[in-house]
């Protein structure tokens, strides 16, 4: 359970205080490694983004009802959340909208600990 979420807090401390370095090394490179190195951070930061789900459907796999709620939440957030990151990210800046992204993987990753055995 925890692994996903200590791996975006880890990536997240990577973006924060390290990517302007990884930009900076990889800039005078040529454009294949501008593209690997990009890929590469892509890639590792969205494996972890995207295993809370799938962790918290099998905790909830014989709870039929908590499913289909878990689905709708899912799908809600999604779509929500990709626009509020825009528009975090014109008015507050690359810092701050990541800020907010770990605050709600937090508010998750709290949410499935302390998930009661019964939600209906």
């Amino acid at each position: 359970l925890i692994l996903p979420f200590a791996g975006i807090a880890f990536f997240v401390f990577i973006f924060l205080n390290l990517l302007h370095l990884i930009i900076q090394m990889a800039a005078p490179s040529p454009m294949y490694i501008k593209i690997l190195v990009s890929v590469v951070v892509l890639v590792l930061m969205g494996i972890f983004m995207g295993m809370p789900f799938p962790v918290g459907m099998t905790i909830v796999q014989n709870e039929r009802n908590a499913r289909v709620l878990y689905w709708g939440i899912n799908g809600f957030t999604s779509v929500c959340g990709s626009a509020l990151a825009a528009i975090l990210l014109i008015n507050f800046g690359f810092r701050q909208t990541v800020l907010v992204g770990l605050c709600c993987y937090i508010i998750a990753f709290l949410s499935l600990t302390f998930k009661k055995r019964r939600i209906f």
